[in-house]
């Protein structure tokens, strides 16, 4: 589930981030690409932290409202906190399904695990989205 936040870059000794709508998440790097680089990991790592401790992802702001920064420039990042989630290992789990569905997958050479994986995480980012529809009224 990737996403995409506003960061504010600002030239000083190097390059260091800020993220309007992450309070308290930050990067620095001694060029624009090292700083880049860890804008994403801090931003993953921070978005993981939030869904482990079960809280909404705040809606990123538009990048257009962000107006001009005086000093340094907002770009937008993408960065996926599935891939700094805590515990990711597998654990296993039993599917029933229609034989003739399991035939057809298994003849259509696909994945069951990795298709109930990408479902899930779809359908979890729909109840996030739905959520945080809900609490924006």
């Amino acid at each position: 589930m990737k996403r995409a936040y506003p960061v504010i870059f600002h030239e000083e000794d190097g390059y260091w981030a800020e993220f309007p709508d992450l309070e308290g998440c930050s990067a620095q790097g001694d060029d624009y690409r090292e700083a880049l680089e860890e804008a994403r990991k801090s931003m993953g790592l921070y978005l993981a932290a939030m869904l482990d401790g079960g809280k909404m992802l705040p809606e990123p702001t538009p990048l257009s409202d962000i107006g001009k920064v005086d000093d340094g420039f907002a770009v937008l990042v993408e960065a996926d906190p599935d891939e700094y989630r805590r515990d990711t290992s597998a654990v296993s789990r039993t599917v029933t399904l229609p034989a003739w569905l399991a035939k057809e997958a298994e003849a259509a050479d696909i994945s069951l695990s990795k298709v109930i994986q990408d479902a899930l995480v779809q359908r979890l980012a729909d109840i996030q989205h739905a959520e945080n529809d809900i609490f924006s009224v």
